[in-house]
Order: C-alpha cells, then structure tokens, then sequence
C-alpha cells in the first residue's frame, strides 16, 4: 500500500513538474531568442533543429564566434524557440547530438525548472545558457576515423606532444572533458553530492539496519503486507485505463488549483502569529471553558426572569409605539434645528462664550461679596432723572457730557422752571357787603410732574428691608433717606 502511494506521489510530481514547465505559457505563439555557448559547433549549420524532450520547438538561426574572458574562441548559436517554452532558467542544459550515426545533428535543450531564476540578457545579445551548461559528445564519425592512416598518424602526433600542449592546462582539460561527456559530469556531480552527505548516507544505513532487524522478528507480518501490496497492484492493474485516465487530467487539476494553493499557503504563512497567539492563551481559553457549566447553571434563573422581562417589555413596547412615533417624527422634523443648534454650540464654545459667561458669573459674584466698614456693598450708581430716560429728541437740562453741574441738579432747575413758567390766575376780591362770588373755574393744566430720584429711591430702599426683614419697614425721616441716598449716589 504504501509503495502504490509512492508511485502515485512520484507520478503526481512528474505531473506537476510538466505542468509547471510548460503551464504558465501554455497560450503564447511569440518566439522566444536565446543562446547556447559551445566549446564547438561543429557539425551545426543554421536551420537545424532545436528539440525539447526530442520534440521540435524551434532552429538554429546563425552561428557566431565568441571569445571568453580568458582569450579562448568558443561557438555561440543564436536560437528561435515556441514562445511557450520561455523563459529558459538559470538551470537550463543544452547539448549537440546527432540524429543517426551518419544523419546532421541538432540541439537538444532543457529549458530548467521553474524555481530557478529566468535567464536575462544583457540589451546586445538574448539570454544565454553558459558553456559551464553546454557539451559536445564524441561523435562515432570521429572514433572511426582514428583508424584512417592521416587521422592515426595525426593522432600519433597528438600523443606524443600530449605533454608539451597540455602543460599548465589540467584544469581547462578536465573542464572539456566534464563537458564533453555528460555522464562524467553528472557521475562527478552524484559523487560530491554523496560525499557532502556521507554522515547521513551512514546515519540511513545504521537505520536500515535496524529497521531490517525489526522486520526480522515480524515476518509474518511483513508477508502479508507483500501479499496485500499484490492485490492492491492487481486491482490498480485491471483499473490502468482509469488511472490512466486520472494521471492525463492530473495537470489539468494541478493547474487550477494552483492560485488556490498560493492563496492557502499565504493564509498559512500569515496565520502563523495568530496561531502561535491562540497556543499561548489556550491555558486561559481552558480555564475560562472550565467555568462555563458552572456559570450556565447560575445563568438559567437570570434567563428565566429575563424572559417574563422580555414579556413585560413587549407589551410596553406595543403599548409605548404611538409615542415612539411622534418621537420619530418630532426628531425627524427637528433634526435641522439640531444640527443649527449644535453648530451654534460648537461656535459659541469655539468663540468662548461659556467661559466668559462663567467670568461674568465670577466677577459679579466678586462685586457683590465687597463691603466696607459696614457690610457688604455692591458699587454702583443709580441714575433715576429725567435724563436717565430714552429720547429720540433732545431734551432740556440734559446732556451726555460730563461737566460741573450733575444731571441730580440740572433735572432739579429742569423741574422748578417748568413749575415756575406756569400760568397762574389770582382771584379778584369781591365788593363789601356782597356774598362772596364762586372763583371762575380754569382750565389750566396740571404741570409735568418730574420724577423725584429722592422719593424713587425712599420707596426702593423701604422694600428693600421689607424683603430682607420680613418685616414692615418703620417709617424713616426724610434726613435718613436723604443721606442713605447720598451715600449710594456717591
């Protein structure tokens, strides 16, 4: 069972690998340019074919020569690819094979695999493949050719001054030769990869010892696990058309379910801290779960109350809707004398009406706690003449000046001359020894009367102790009033 689910894994990821290498460019029909960088193009012409998995995508369409940094020439070929095969990746491979022993060669390439990065080129040529990712396998032309009497002698030549040419030149010769031959290069690979992982190769192999020790004393068990895993994999056989079937639409499904999957590994990367949070408080969150039964069993008479509550507040509601209406409607309609009234409270606290307000309160209550010798006084002069009054005419005697002469006084000489100006008739006597004769009644207006600020002050000062006594204020002689008088008229 397991080793099926293995396949099926290995089989899945095979999917997924083709899907990711040709999905994301499944629908362009644009070229794509690259180069390949070659010790030597030898047997490479422009038109011939680049294949992908031995399938054509695309030709070679020129053949340049390059120099590297060290000065050597090397062979650069310019390649159009299907646009649906771009871009090639920093992990991509390139190779020159031919197509028979006898037949033209071409170039077989593996574009990468998508978590490598993209190739970029430099603005003057396309993105190339490097000649560290590039080889020219021996071609069985040349081996045969060894034999021929120029090739062998050639060769002779070659052998001989082997020693000389190559001189100095150890690593750039084994270099071609890793290149030249792909299987030495991976073997060399594969053994650096099992010598950086020798610990664990000897940690695996300790385990497997033990592992084959416990399958040891379980043979029985390990046998009906292998005649299980044989009729799993005959029933998997005479399914094949339906897996079959499954594995074809695999990529398809893993295609759209991708955006999904990023979507789900984003929720987890970003859920971390929240769940790292919720596993610190899951001691509290336990304590408080702890508590719930008890706090139900407590709950159960406040929501039986709260019911017969919840009925009471029905039938108050029923009964209060006509008001909950007019309330409705009384703050529909008052709503703009809301919003006039707030804008005028916010002006009002914007311009300092309130603290001024409460400093008229303060500076009011603080001249009225004055006193003198006496008691408490409020400082001010009362005005009560004639002058006092409104008047849209001026008026005789009065005047908004300040001079010598008191307004007191002036509303005073105002009065008597009024008083003195009137006309008065004086009876003529009658004869002796007639009866005296009725006076003719006149017609003569009463004067203006003037208000007296002496009696207007007499009256105010006389409720004044009858407020604060409770009490009819005795009656007090002229003098008294007079100086009261005075006294606040300073």
């Amino acid at each position: 069972m397991k080793r099926l689910a293995g396949i099926l894994l290995a089989l899945a990821a095979f999917a997924a690998g083709g899907v990711a290498l040709l999905g994301p460019s499944a629908s362009g029909s644009s070229d794509y340019h690259v180069d390949a960088i070659f010790d030597t193009a030898k047997g490479i012409i422009p038109g011939e074919l680049v294949k992908i998995a031995g399938a054509r995508v695309g030709t070679i369409d020129d053949v340049k020569l390059a120099v590297n940094a060290r000065g050597t020439y090397q062979a650069r070929l310019l390649m159009t690819i299907d646009g649906k095969f771009a871009p090639f990746r920093a992990n991509a491979t390139c190779k020159i094979k031919p197509e028979g022993l006898i037949a033209e060669n071409f170039v077989q390439c593996d574009p990468g695999t998508s978590a490598a990065p993209a190739l970029r080129g430099n603005g003057k040529t396309a993105p190339t493949v490097p000649v560290s990712r590039t080889s020219v396998p021996v071609n069985l032309l040349d081996l045969f050719n060894i034999f021929n009497t120029p090739v062998r002698d050639r060769l002779s030549l070659v052998v001989s001054e082997l020693g000389i040419g190559l001189a100095g030149q150890g690593d750039n010769l084994n270099a071609i030769l890793r290149r030249a031959n792909p299987t030495l290069a991976l073997t060399r690979q594969a053994i650096g990869i099992l010598n950086a992982q020798r610990a664990q190769i000897g940690q695996i192999v300790e385990a497997s010892d033990q592992l084959v020790g416990q399958l040891a004393h379980s043979s029985g068990r390990v046998q009906d696990f292998v005649v299980q895993a044989a009729r799993v994999t005959t029933q998997t056989a005479s399914h094949s058309g339906a897996l079959a079937d499954a594995i074809r639409r695999l990529p398809g499904l893993l295609g759209a379910a991708r955006p999904a999957l990023t979507q789900l590994d984003n929720v987890a990367v970003t859920s971390i801290p929240i769940v790292a949070d919720v596993k610190a408080a899951a001691p509290y969150i336990r304590q408080v779960l702890s508590t719930v039964p008890a706090f139900a069993r407590a709950a159960v008479p406040a929501f039986r109350g709260l019911g017969v509550v919840a009925g009471q507040g029905i039938a108050t509601a029923r009964t209060d809707q006509p008001l909950i209406a007019q309330l409705r409607s009384f703050a529909h309609a008052a709503l703009p004398r809301a919003r006039q009234f707030d804008e005028l409270v916010v002006n009002l606290r914007q311009r300092g009406v309130w603290e001024s307000l409460l400093g008229v309160l303060y500076y009011g209550t603080a001249a009225a706690a004055r006193y003198d010798a006496t008691s408490h006084v409020l400082p001010a002069n009362l005005l009560l003449t004639p002058c006092s009054f409104y008047a849209t005419t001026p008026t005789a005697g009065c005047s908004a000046n300040y001079g010598a002469a008191s307004s007191t006084a002036a509303a005073r000489t105002h009065g008597s001359r009024h008083r003195s100006a009137s006309p008065t008739r004086t009876p003529t006597p009658a004869p002796a020894g007639s009866s005296p004769a009725t006076p003719p009644t006149t017609t003569t207006p009463p004067p203006p009367t003037t208000p007296n600020p002496v009696q207007g002050i007499t009256d105010l000062t006389r409720k004044l102790l009858q407020g604060l006594t409770g009490q009819q204020a005795p009656p007090t002689t002229p003098q008294v009033l007079q100086g009261l008088t005075n006294f606040l008229l300073k």
